[in-house]
């Protein structure tokens, strides 16, 4: 084999190899926290809900362009969703902070893949604003939220 082209192959790789480097530090890695939803809060990570005890979910903790994808799957007797917002108080809640950040009603045995960019740092809430069996109040209001917190 010609040595100009084995020197070309091997500076290709190389310029290859750096670009693959500098990308993997411009964008953090994937996170793909598990959650299951039930009456009313979110079990994952280690977290599980217990009798008589504050509901919730669990902490999410990403990195600022990490994409998280979070798989939801509802083994609740009620419909329930996942949707990132900034203030968990906010009377109506019908968009998420980051594109993509929320799912449809996921009914009873079903399961949902939410996947979104953690494009900016701060705290935030995921929750479930759905009134189904609640109604007036929202499934969050049952303490059906967890804290998702994305870090620089």
């Amino acid at each position: 084999m010609n040595k100009g082209i084995i020197i070309a192959i091997v500076a290709v790789i190389a310029v290859v190899g750096a670009v693959g480097t500098f990308l993997n530090l411009q964008s953090p890695q994937a996170i793909t926290p598990n959650l299951v939803a039930k009456e009313f809060g979110f079990e994952g990570l280690g977290y599980k809900l217990a009798d008589n005890q504050f509901k919730g979910g669990p902490t999410i903790q990403a990195k600022v362009g990490q994409t998280v994808r979070i798989v939801l799957k509802n083994e609740g007797t009620l419909e329930h969703e996942f949707m990132v917002v900034e203030d968990l108080m906010a009377e109506m809640q019908h968009e998420s902070v980051f594109e993509g950040a929320m799912s449809e009603a996921t009914k009873p045995g079903q399961t949902s893949t939410i996947t979104f960019k953690a494009e900016k740092p701060g705290k935030y809430f995921y929750g479930c604003f759905l009134d189904e069996g609640t109604k007036p109040e929202k499934h969050a209001d049952k303490g059906m939220f967890g804290e998702l917190v994305v870090e620089d």
